[in-house]
């Protein structure tokens, strides 16, 4: 059991659901954030809310509490388009990265928070960089290529995928399901060698898993989605299609964790199958395309709304045994190692 100190620019669903699920993970959980912040359950571990405006200040009075209580890693978390690294980051970031034996982690979901040198520059403070997405590790490669040695990932945002009552459907959003029945779903970006003219002949649609809208494009586009909507979609569909989509394996274990949750089909790889195994049961949980996306047509001709013989009755809800924490954890353990064996 790690102690871990999470430091979230603010309280929102995405660094709640982070501390949370490192605690349901049984490791002890320290939440630094901004001040006020509007519980909507009672936190089961130590927040401290000092910051109002990240002041350097601010920092200097917070850091004797966290170093009383002696975490084994630091964890910087930036959510928020509208957040970057600011003088008390890099002050508590500094402090974390001179004790020996200290793991320093930093989590990026928005190209706006790396888009100075100065930005680029606070990265090399970490042990491990994860980003939301793996357009966005890329083209920050391509802005820092020399780097001091460090691990990098794609970690998209981790959320609790339990549906709650807050969390309504967007009437758009059931009217733009009744009329595209029968599709796919397919993660964004989508791979290059899918033709939606191969599934439109065979009467299916293809919608995009993706926040962005492309005009002309031969895609329909499902927008930002609450838990709620991703589930609703993911029921309807008639398959999720990660097949030649360039997904990290955290990436894969998440939609792993949601076609597992909604009994919903895959559509992958060989090569998908043997990163994550059990991620797949062919025939059974979807189906391993062992051609890639050029078996695909074939299989839609001789199963056109791809229906599972048994569904998923009889398959173990927990074929795959690690989740995305234990993914995480044994990232923080490889960063700790690297750095200081």
């Amino acid at each position: 059991m790690a102690k871990i100190v999470l430091i979230a620019e603010e309280l929102n669903s995405v660094s709640w659901a982070f501390a949370l699920s490192l605690h349901e993970q049984r490791q002890e959980v320290l939440l630094v954030s901004a001040a006020n912040p509007n519980f909507s359950e009672i936190p089961p571990f130590p927040v401290l809310t000092p910051f109002r405006r990240w002041r350097l200040r601010e920092a200097t009075r917070i850091l004797p509490r966290i170093l009383a209580w002696n975490p084994d890693i630091w964890h910087f978390l930036f959510t928020s388009d509208h957040f970057r690294s600011r003088p008390s980051h890099w002050v508590m970031a500094a402090v974390a990265h001179a004790i020996p034996h200290r793991t320093l982690a930093g989590s990026f979901f928005s190209n706006n928070q790396l888009k100075t040198y100065t930005d680029l520059a606070f990265l090399n403070l970490f042990d491990l960089r994860t980003f939301g997405s793996r357009t966005q590790l890329m083209r920050v490669k391509r802005r820092a290529p020399f780097w001091r040695p460090g691990l990098n990932e794609v970690l998209p945002p981790l959320e609790h995928q339990v549906t709650t009552e807050r969390e309504r459907l967007r009437p758009e959003l059931e009217k733009l399901q009744v009329n595209l029945s029968p599709y796919i779903l397919v993660p964004d970006p989508p791979p290059a060698q899918l033709n939606a003219a191969v599934l439109q002949k065979r009467g299916l649609e293809i919608l995009l898993l993706s926040d962005r809208f492309v005009a002309r494009s031969p895609y329909f586009y499902s927008g930002p989605l609450n838990n709620a909507e991703l589930e609703f979609l993911l029921r309807h569909s008639q398959a999720l299609l990660l097949a030649e989509c360039d997904l990290s394996i955290l990436e894969l274990r998440r939609y792993h964790e949601w076609a597992e949750r909604t009994e919903t089909p895959l559509l992958v790889t060989p090569y998908q199958n043997e990163l994550l195994p059990g991620i797949c049961w062919n025939q059974k949980s979807g189906w391993i395309l062992d051609q890639g996306l050029a078996s695909l047509p074939a299989l839609l001709d001789s199963n056109p709304r791809l229906e599972l013989a048994k569904g998923f009755a009889g398959l173990s809800k927990h074929e795959l045994m690690d989740s995305t924490l234990n993914e995480l954890l044994r990232l923080y353990q490889r960063a700790f190692v690297a750095r200081w064996s």
